[in-house]
């Protein structure tokens, strides 16, 4: 997979009011956005309580909330990962009305992921089926692990021709393989259909990226051959075929 790269949303300070950071852009040297970001929030001095808000921006202009951390009311620390987001991200916090300051930063890495929630949604499991699951990043996690799988599953030869945004048919893949840790988080029962059918679905991806490393199947964005120039098998009969049929 791309690199991740370091982000440092706020350095390590104090802070006697709330108040939000400057914006950081999250597009790397190679050009590609990481659309997902790891952070630690770390706590060292506080009195009364700290809430921090991670915000998002296409632009650097207009901020949406995508997470938070768990509320603070002693020193300590948190780590969470939040996905998807824009090229620009920030993090905004609260101190409780009667606090007197805080000491804290917010740091970690922005990765580049295969697949984000909206897709999960569509190709994993709907957004019902885990409502209140606990930790909240669970499936981010599970996405950023599958994306992991999928790069590597990827033949060194094939990973400079795979284009961006990833094709629709490996981001299904990668969120069909996601669904195993996270029903392994949630629970799930065999004898329940959905969580059957779920279950076999994740199989098939974890297959597919077996086949895919082993050489058993090409990637999806790799033409087998021309598909403007027919097959022609010479003798007494020929075949034409426009496209390749079979594949996955």
């Amino acid at each position: 997979m791309p690199s991740p790269i370091d982000v440092t949303l706020r350095a390590s300070g104090a802070a006697i009011a709330s108040g939000v950071g400057a914006s950081v852009d999250l597009l790397g040297v190679d050009g590609l956005v990481r659309r997902a970001v790891a952070l630690m929030l770390e706590c060292t001095a506080l009195n009364v309580g700290l809430t921090c808000r991670v915000e998002t921006s296409p632009s650097g202009s207009s901020w949406k909330e995508i997470g938070r951390f768990t509320a603070l009311t002693a020193v300590g620390f948190e780590r969470m990962t939040f996905c998807p987001v824009e090229r620009y991200a920030r993090v905004g916090w609260t101190l409780g009305t009667a606090s007197t300051g805080a000491t804290f930063q917010v740091v970690g890495q922005a990765e580049v992921v295969y697949a984000d929630l909206g897709d999960f949604y569509r190709y994993g499991l709907p957004r019902q089926a885990i409502e209140g699951l606990e930790p909240l990043d669970t499936v981010v996690a599970a996405l950023l692990s599958a994306s992991t799988l999928a790069e590597e599953a990827i033949p060194s030869r094939y990973r400079a021709t795979l284009p961006s945004p990833c094709p629709p048919i490996l981001r299904q893949r990668v969120c069909e393989f996601a669904i195993g840790p996270v029903l392994g988080v949630r629970g799930y029962s065999l004898e329940d259909r959905a969580d059957a059918e779920a279950l076999k679905r994740y199989e098939y991806a974890r297959d597919w990226f077996e086949k895919l490393a082993s050489g058993t199947i090409s990637p999806p964005w790799v033409p087998t051959e021309d598909p403007t120039t027919p097959a022609i098998v010479t003798g007494s009969y020929g075949v034409a075929s426009d496209c390749p049929r079979g594949r996955f």
